[in-house]
């Protein structure tokens, strides 16, 4: 699987991280530094067959359908803020936000 990411996040410190966490990591990493590099690889990436990981829904007609890895329905589910209730222990969101203040 192809994952496409951000420099800032394909760093060996990173990447070390994730793998301490007992998380798997692609090898097949494509990394932009801008915006424009991401659209510009988005656009090459989605003409091939290939599934791609990313980090959430793009606009209708921005990405073929076929070339999400995740459901784009499941990633706006999980980036919505409004999920958490749903999607984090009530423990652990009253402990953040003890910590946190929000």
């Amino acid at each position: 699987m192809s994952a496409l990411c951000s420099q800032a996040v394909a760093t060996d410190v990173i990447i070390n991280l994730l793998k301490e966490a007992g998380l798997e990591t692609t090898s097949e990493r494509y990394v932009y530094s801008t915006a424009e590099e991401y659209r510009e690889m988005l656009r090459k990436l989605s003409k091939g067959n290939e599934k791609i990981l990313l980090q959430y829904p793009h606009p209708a007609g921005e990405l073929n359908e076929k070339s999400y890895w995740i459901q784009p329905e499941l990633l706006a589910y999980l980036n919505n803020k409004a999920s958490i209730d749903q999607l984090v222990p009530e423990e652990v969101i009253l402990t953040g936000r003890k910590i946190f203040g929000f």
